[in-house]
């Protein structure tokens, strides 16, 4: 028998703080792992707005293609050049925990830029959010 047949797979996330987004800040606190991470734009009311999130094999790689000018996500570009923005990211090995986490870190924030759906497996992932 199965012992994954009628259980529910839960994903804790480990956040890190928000940290300002830059390349300096990635090159320092980003490492060469696997996680997901959340992009947000600093409101002038001191709160932050999730306006992307995604997972990557290499966090410290995908957070410095955010940065790039190769960037393909037109908004998401935008959005960092324009507006004082900030990264959180989590460590997550998995790739199945991986694409949970992004699923429903998307189905949260239904962040802006995100172009596609992410299709993980309806896990329960907790927090959510950043301390």
């Amino acid at each position: 028998m199965n012992p994954m047949i009628g259980t529910r797979r839960t994903v804790t996330l480990a956040w890190q703080r928000y940290l300002p987004f830059s390349l300096a800040n990635v090159q320092a606190y980003a490492p060469v792992q696997a996680g997901v991470y959340k992009l947000a734009v600093n409101l002038l009311n001191g709160k932050k707005r999730v306006v992307y999130v995604g997972q990557a094999a290499d966090l410290d790689s995908r957070l410095k293609d955010h940065l790039s000018k190769w960037e393909s996500n037109l908004d998401l570009y935008s959005l960092v050049r324009q507006y004082q923005c900030s990264f959180a990211l989590a460590l997550v090995p998995l790739p199945a925990d991986r694409d949970a986490a992004e699923r429903a870190l998307y189905l949260n924030f239904r962040p802006q830029c995100n172009t596609q759906v992410p299709t993980g497996p309806a896990y329960f992932v907790t927090p959510l959010t950043s301390a």
